[in-house]
């Protein structure tokens, strides 16, 4: 074979071999967040603490609270007011109580559940729009046994059961909408996602080809190839993350809020992924330079 051809070979699969490290990455980071807990919850569960979470949600929940009891409970008509003038002043209350952190915990999850459960219900039925739906009841429940409690001693208290069974209470983020992430393409997305450890095995394999097949003197040009290349993956990965603030959500302050997290958290599992691409890039443009201080070394 051809001097020219070899290095070329050579070039193309060192190319290759990063942008298939890259997706592979991708792959990983996307498979966990959809098939496992942590990351999803690491994302959006500073909402917990977020202030403005706090101004939005005593509302939400207050109004939901109450339809869950008069749905669950027949209230007397003079102890109407009195309820509603109860959860209108536990309303801080029913977010700083220690169990709606756990409750917030159960809804993310159940969103994440609920999410991947619709995508595949999708994939049968054609389906092209999933959105993420948040489901309140665990914050309801939490904020009722809060409630509960404040009323203890009271005749609402004793009227009202310990506990309440509360349906689903969903909200609809309307994200992603088909034309920004279709229900085909998201599960498109996810079957690649689980091959991601065949991705970073193709990865190593065709760098390791790309060295074997490079003729000798010109392995340490392989290295800065796809040290380059590696460093402007990871450039490509952060400006399209830095595109993803701001992007147009329709519905609810509470909605927009959730769905700037995810964009923020999707900006910061990106930002990794561009991290390990630069320290990959750094460690093969010094591997070009040992090469070539050894070659110099032994001629």
């Amino acid at each position: 074979m051809p001097v020219i051809v070899r290095k070329s070979i050579a070039v193309v699969l060192a190319i290759l071999a990063v942008l298939a490290a890259g997706l592979g990455l991708g792959a990983r980071t996307a498979n966990l967040i959809v098939n496992t807990p942590e990351p999803l919850q690491r994302i959006l569960g500073p909402l917990a603490t977020n202030e403005k979470l706090r101004e939005i949600l005593p509302s939400e929940l207050g109004a939901q609270l109450t339809t869950q009891i008069t749905n669950s409970v027949p209230v007397p008509r003079p102890l109407q007011g009195v309820l509603e003038t109860a959860i209108s002043k536990s309303g801080a209350a029913l977010i700083t109580d220690p169990g709606f952190a756990t409750a917030w915990e159960t809804t993310i999850d159940n969103t994440r559940r609920d999410y991947v459960a619709k995508l595949r219900s999708a994939a049968e039925t054609g389906t092209q729009e999933v959105t993420l739906e948040l489901d309140l009841a665990p914050l309801i429940t939490s904020a009722y046994g809060t409630l509960h409690a404040s009323l203890d001693g009271s005749a609402l208290g004793s009227l009202l059961p310990h506990t309440i069974d509360v349906p689903p209470v969903v909200v609809d983020t309307n994200w992603p909408q088909a034309d920004t992430l279709s229900a085909g393409a998201a599960n498109r997305w996810l079957s690649l996602a689980e091959g991601w450890g065949w991705l970073l095995a193709t990865a190593a394999v065709l760098l390791a080809g790309a060295l074997l097949l490079a003729p000798r003197g010109f392995r340490g040009r392989v290295f800065i190839v796809t040290g380059g290349a590696a460093l402007v993956l990871a450039v490509v990965l952060i400006v399209f993350g830095s595109n993803l603030s701001g992007m147009p959500v329709q519905g609810s302050e509470l909605t927009r809020l959730v769905v700037d997290q995810l964009a923020t958290g999707v900006q910061a599992e990106l930002r990794a992924i561009s991290n390990t691409l630069i320290i990959g890039g750094i460690v093969a443009l010094l591997a070009a330079l040992g090469t070539w201080i050894w070659r110099k070394e032994n001629p």
